[in-house]
């Protein structure tokens, strides 16, 4: 398991010793660096960079492709030092935290990471972030270290990184983007101890991987056997094994379908049952093997990072937490007050940011067959000041799922909420009859129902009208 914190104190503590002892990222920065200059098309006026490190590759980049705006990522707050000259002329902007849930800018026409994407919990999850983050026609190139990587030091103290093969990298990166050119290198360093291979991965960070501190023992028993494994009686070597990969986003085709397999949910009221409908559909759906997963865009009412209607969606559905769920991706917006959303951000006092919800939902999208997105409250449920849920379900452009029950009042409330779609131009793909909870009058409830259906089939013939049950 990766220690993402371990590794932040530990890069952090490298900082004066990097430019030092990091003779081979630097040779790899600098590959990286000649291959970006010989391929990528000019001007190159956005560039963003993953675990920009002290900046071997930062200031190359500076040099040859002189990008309008640089955005820089590291991890380790510490590097910003080493960019004051960039960052006081406004010619770049750092970003300090894990770039696997960090929000960055989109329209970037070319995204680099060199010798960083080892660390990551999930590349192929970055991989599908980058391509959102890229203009249409965008490139992504980076380094990264391979399956051999530092062998030795694995083979003796039996722990080390999971390194991605080739075949693996190439598999999730096909998906998102033509690869250019894809380059493997080895490197042997040659170190007069066992002791110096350790102090170069410690002044080099490399070292993170380890949380245990080391002992006379244990430090005497890693010298006696690397020496005797990886000696030639005058020197000790390790290997690294290093992956160079330059890609081109692929055609637009495959956002121009984003939105066809987005769904919104809506109802006619608060507590009309969305969450419970919600999570029957994308039940419903994964069952007739279309692979369905939900969103909460804005949740209100919560604290930070804690969404009470996925996690009612994920026991309904029969599902664990997912990875999305972790990543934030299913819960973009969360406020604690228990309001509608203009509210609710009034008090908590920040906006709502719309383009993290899209791009939450965008990524969702690429993923899964299909995307259901519950929103807040019934249709007019204010978002903001000036913008209503209709006005987003409009402008979006998704396809509508409308909740409403058999309860009495929900024949009037369905009708008016079908004439606001239908003066909106919004599709209505499906109308969803919510019988739970239980306790409704049977008799108003299968009249409501009759009502709806006859209603549906004259003024919406293409509507698919599904029957929750209790």
């Amino acid at each position: 398991m990766i220690n993402k914190q371990l590794i932040t104190r530990r890069f952090s503590r490298a900082v004066e010793s990097y430019n030092r002892e990091a003779v081979v990222q630097k040779q790899i920065a600098y590959r990286m660096s000649d291959m970006l200059n010989h391929y990528l098309p000019r001007p190159c006026g956005r560039i963003l960079e993953i675990g920009s490190g002290t900046g071997f590759l930062t200031r190359r980049l500076m040099e040859t492709l002189h990008p309008e705006k640089l955005v820089l990522n590291d991890i380790c707050q510490e590097m910003s030092t080493c960019f004051t000259d960039l960052l006081g002329s406004g010619r770049a902007i750092f970003l300090a935290g894990d770039a696997e849930s960090l929000p960055f800018p989109k329209g970037q026409d070319l995204i680099v990471s060199c010798s960083a994407l080892q660390w990551f919990v999930s590349p192929e999850l970055f991989f599908e972030r980058c391509n959102t983050l890229l203009k249409q026609k965008g490139y992504f190139a980076f380094t990264t270290f391979g399956r051999d990587n530092l062998k030795e030091v694995a083979s003796v103290t039996g722990s080390g990184l999971h390194y991605r093969s080739l075949e693996e990298l190439e598999e999730a990166l096909r998906i998102h983007y033509e690869i250019v050119k894809a380059h493997e290198e080895r490197i042997c360093l040659t170190f007069g101890t066992p002791l110096e291979v350790l102090y170069h991965l410690k002044h080099t960070g490399v070292a993170a991987v380890r949380q245990q501190a080391w002992t006379k023992r244990n430090l005497q028993d890693f010298c006696d056997k690397y020496a005797r494994l990886f000696s030639d009686g005058r020197s000790v070597t390790f290997d690294l094994s290093s992956y160079l990969y330059y890609c081109k986003e692929k055609t637009i085709e495959i956002k121009r379908i984003m939105k066809q397999n987005v769904f919104f949910v809506s109802g006619i009221d608060t507590n009309i049952g969305k969450s419970y409908a919600t999570a029957y559909l994308a039940h419903l759906w994964n069952k007739q093997g279309c692979r369905t997963i939900t969103q909460k865009f804005i949740q209100t009412g919560n604290p930070e990072g804690y969404s009470e209607d996925i996690e009612l969606h994920r026991r309904l559905m029969g599902t664990e937490y997912l990875p999305e769920d972790e990543q934030g991706l299913t819960k973009p917006e969360i406020f604690s007050y228990p309001a509608s959303p203009h509210l609710a951000s009034r008090i908590d006092n920040r906006t709502i940011d719309f383009d993290k919800i899209k791009h939450a939902t965008e990524v969702l999208s690429e993923r899964y067959d299909a995307v259901l997105v519950e929103g807040a409250g019934g249709l007019m449920v204010p978002l903001t000041e000036e913008n209503l849920t209709i006005d987003y379900i409009q402008e979006s452009g998704y396809p509508l799922v409308f909740v409403t029950s058999g309860r009495l009042g929900s024949i009037n409330h369905t009708l008016l909420g079908f004439e606001a779609i239908e003066r909106r131009g919004i599709k209505l793909h499906t109308v969803m009859y919510n019988l739970f909870p239980e306790g409704e009058d049977k008799i108003i409830q299968a009249d409501t129902e009759a009502y709806i259906c006859r209603y549906i089939e004259k003024h919406f013939p293409d509507t698919a009208f599904v029957k929750v049950p209790c």
